[in-house]
């Protein structure tokens, strides 16, 4: 019988928390029965939460900073562009709507993923 890749497993499943279930287990070849099967191990396998929690935490350190940071300079991009602005010029209004509307998008993509990454797949 072959061992379990422990490093493997915590990999597809660190991944699946932000690509997706289908698209991990096409990338990895796996079903997602096997998916599931790593997710039933990983709540009752120290070993295996030990290296969820290391590839979870790389991959989330390669992109959580990163959004943050250009969240922030949109920020104030789109603060010092609104006191600029012509409140008159209906181009500068819808400019600054649709601004706002894709701000409000990414907040709330942030939350969804923070909800998923603390979810049931949160380990500490």
């Amino acid at each position: 019988m072959p061992t379990f890749n422990y490093e493997r497993a915590a990999a597809i499943l660190a991944e699946a928390v932000t690509a997706g279930d289908l698209e991990t287990c096409r990338k990895y070849g796996i079903s997602p029965r096997t998916l599931r099967n790593y997710r039933a191990r990983l709540n009752r396998d120290p070993h295996l939460a030990a290296f969820f929690r290391e590839k979870r935490q790389a991959l989330e350190g390669d992109w959580v900073g990163e959004v943050q940071k250009a969240i922030l300079e949109g920020l104030r991009f789109l603060r010092l562009a609104t006191q600029r602005a012509d409140p008159s010029d209906p181009r500068a209004v819808t400019a600054i709507a649709e601004a706002l509307k894709v701000m409000f998008e990414l907040e709330m993509t942030r939350e969804v993923i923070t909800a998923r990454l603390e979810g049931t797949h949160r380990l500490n």
